[in-house]
């Protein structure tokens, strides 16, 4: 369809841009040369908040579904030692990504599909905004969290004081990040010496059960590792899936790049993204040797969500110990939700920077405390309506799952990128860039994104319902597919349709708002209409 998009700058009153805020022209949102959220990210703040962000609830609730799924102790632990690596070649691939797109803008992925896919202008960044803003479901961990309050009390387990627990959990911790940017990293790295710890602790105390040193004896479980492992394409799938789940924010410090201080931001997060991924794989490593040292696989699959809770309860008993675990564990989730609410507002401001949400300024702008509040609002709506309208059951398995998997055709993406903007970039005849990732490492990475993506529609052996949860084994799939095709129906009806049915083209205006905040609108231009502020626009 004929719709144009146009660009002009707009400062309250509109004026010529300095060349200083040039930009390409497939950038959507204008470069903030001093970030309006402040530079409160350093090295060891790096390396917390993605620490942080991959030690959440994954680590004491997917492992017990994943044994239920694969079948063996042994094939748990291989999924553990496989995921750290496709972990690390993901970080390889953002970095390059970030090298290539500069160190000015946050939000990772929405700079990153932004750059590599121009064209059809914002259809790619539309898809991604509201998919990761209805998908996002930081609930989960507060959920958990509840559960092991609950299970590690005594007290009844009935939906409504999970959901009450959860909802507290969600709010506190969403507006720490709403009033201070500072004291939400302070917090955060508070919460990740808890982390480390209760893993240690489950690490020791695993080694000790094996070594005889306690009164619960070992197991047995690996003496005999591979034993029952199902060798089925949609259970492995869904379990690596899983695992996955539990690394989740290993990318967290690229979302607030434009928050790292020190001459060489992309080389802080290099480093830190790399020593948390070799934390953080140490620690899950140990702790699933525990978990499998002290439990049976019955206790395991049986567990769910409270499987940390329970592993305490059998080596300490009611115990002291055993109280404090859900303390640990509450710590933990606070943390970690703290970790990911900061990651996702940075996104969704930098959507909101782009244009491609409605009321682009809301989305963009900073309060009086340098926080991105509209984005923040909308993380706690959304998590808080899942929260406490989603019933209990097979919730937490389809909620893992259905937040995935949009994150694979995302990554997928993402990692094709990679080339696409290499090619661009030699043809363009720009200079070599930093950080470059080995091809092999890309592959990789695009390969288990492609398996991760079409493995889940393999039929289990149990048919149709054979899958980890009661109802159809690719509800999520087929959920996550809906949301991103009505995303691409939404752009087609914004943004070509109306446009085009009404006479008017989209004008695309760079706003200045208070605090140095920059943003893209879009401004309706009807066509005849007299426009003299558009000279020397450049149509796209």
């Amino acid at each position: 369809m004929p719709s144009a998009f146009l660009r002009t700058n707009y400062h309250q009153s509109v004026t010529n841009e300095s060349s200083e805020a040039r930009q390409d022209e497939t950038s959507l949102a204008p470069i903030e040369q001093t970030s309006p959220l402040g530079y409160n990210v350093g090295f060891v703040n790096a390396t917390l908040v993605n620490t942080s962000a991959m030690i959440g609830m994954g680590i004491f609730s997917t492992p017990s579904y994943v044994l239920k799924s694969v079948g063996s102790v042994g094939a748990l632990v291989a999924l553990y030692l496989v995921a750290p690596i496709v972990t690390w070649a993901g970080l390889m691939v953002y970095i390059e990504l970030a090298s290539m797109s500069g160190h000015k803008r946050s939000g990772a992925e929405v700079v990153y599909l932004e750059q590599a896919y121009p064209k059809p202008r914002y259809l790619v960044s539309t898809v991604f905004a509201i998919t990761t803003a209805l998908l996002s479901y930081t609930g989960v961990s507060a959920t958990v969290f509840a559960r092991h309050i609950l299970h590690g009390f005594d007290i009844e387990d009935t939906a409504f004081k999970q959901k009450a627990i959860a909802l507290a959990m969600l709010t506190s911790a969403i507006a720490v990040c709403l009033f201070s940017n500072r004291w939400a990293l302070k917090i955060n790295s508070f919460s990740t010496v808890f982390k480390v710890g209760s893993l240690i602790l489950i690490s020791f105390t695993g080694l000790a059960c094996l070594l005889g040193w306690t009164s619960v004896p070992y197991t047995g479980n690996l003496n005999h590792p591979f034993e029952g492992t199902k060798m089925e394409g949609n259970p492995l799938a869904t379990s690596f899936a899983k695992v996955n789940f539990s690394f989740v924010g290993w990318n967290t410090i690229l979302g607030l790049m434009a928050e790292v201080k020190g001459r060489d931001p992309i080389r802080t997060v290099r480093r830190a993204g790399l020593a948390s991924i070799a934390i953080t794989s140490l620690l899950f490593l140990t702790t699933i040797l525990s978990f499998v040292i002290v439990l049976t696989k019955e206790e395991i699959t049986d567990a769910n969500e409270v499987l940390g809770a329970l592993f305490f309860r059998k080596v300490y008993g009611d115990t002291a110990a055993t109280k404090l675990f859900p303390i640990f564990i509450g710590i933990s989730s606070f943390g970690g939700i703290v970790s990911m609410t900061l990651y996702y507002a940075r996104m969704l401001r930098e959507a909101g920077r782009q244009g491609v949400l409605p009321f682009a300024t809301f989305w963009s702008r900073v309060g009086r405390f340098k926080t991105p509040y509209g984005p923040l609002l909308l993380k706690w709506a959304l998590s808080a309506f899942l929260v406490t309208a989603v019933p209990a059951g097979d919730t937490f398995a389809f909620l893992v799952d259905l937040s995935g998997y949009p994150g694979l055709v995302f990554a997928l993406a993402t990692s094709c990128g990679v080339w696409v903007l290499r090619n661009r970039r030699v043809r363009m005849g720009l200079p070599e860039h930093a950080y470059k990732a080995p091809n092999i490492v890309v592959l990789a990475y695009v390969m288990k994104s492609i398996a991760l993506i079409v493995m889940p529609w393999i039929p289990p052996k149990g048919g149709s319902h054979g899958g980890d949860v009661d109802f159809f084994y690719a509800t999520y799939c087929m959920v996550a597919l809906a949301v991103m095709s009505f995303c691409v129906f939404y752009y087609w009806v914004w943004f070509r349709v109306i446009p085009d049915w009404c006479g008017y083209e989209l004008i695309e205006e760079t706003m200045t708002l208070p605090g140095g905040v920059k943003t893209s609108v879009l401004r309706k231009c009807y066509k005849g209409e007299q426009e003299p502020l558009l000279q020397g626009q450049q149509q796209v």
